[in-house]
């Protein structure tokens, strides 16, 4: 006859089984994390450019952390570029144009409107509605109101104050928030503003 060999219950079992250490930094787990995130479709500067610029008026939708930020680049690079040239010109023996600043005028107009489309499709990127960046506008009302006070010879009374500071508290707030926001990574998947731009194939 065989002998019977005595089993511990299922649960004392799973009790005895090792328990899986958490991976610290730097672990496999966390390589192979890192890993799969850098392996994401990114854009450069070029399909950046052309992409924001081909969404002028679209508000709708998201916008991935690189197309965004490497339009910011883009922005400050022609800022520079256009400000070396304003130098050389103001410094030059060759006349100065009668209008040094209209290069600026124009490329503000210009990437204004998919400056803020863009942005706000940033936003939506991470799950946050674009009328946040309303809020850093706040203090502008008040000092509207401040002005036309002052324009009618009354003095800013201290409700007018506090009101203004108050908003200016707001704004400060609500920029922190936003640039937090667009630090941010993608929310994967599908959130209530469309699918992500990193899992979109086309």
């Amino acid at each position: 006859m065989e002998r019977a060999t005595l089993q511990p219950p299922p649960d004392a079992r799973e009790a005895e089984r090792p328990v899986e250490k958490a991976q610290p930094i730097g672990g496999k787990a966390w390589r192979q994390e890192l890993a799969q995130s850098a392996a994401a479709p990114s854009m450069t500067m070029r399909e950046a450019v052309k992409s924001v610029f081909g969404k002028y008026w679209r508000f709708s939708g998201r916008a991935q952390r690189a197309e965004y930020w490497w339009f910011v680049a883009f922005l400050l690079v022609v800022l520079i570029c256009l400000s070396a040239l304003f130098y050389v010109m103001q410094f030059n023996s060759q006349p100065a144009p009668q209008d040094p600043f209209l290069p600026f005028v124009i490329f503000f107009c210009s990437s204004f409107v998919p400056g803020l489309t863009v942005t706000v499709r940033r936003l939506h990127d991470v799950g946050e509605s674009g009328w946040w960046l309303i809020f850093p506008l706040l203090p502008l009302a008040g000092l509207i109101v401040i002005g036309r006070a002052a324009d009618t010879g009354i003095a800013a009374s201290r409700a007018q104050v506090f009101i203004f500071l108050f908003l200016c508290l707001i704004a400060i707030v609500s920029t922190i928030f936003i640039a937090i926001g667009l630090l941010k990574k993608s929310q994967p998947g599908t959130n209530r503003f469309g699918p992500s731009p990193l899992e979109q194939t086309s």
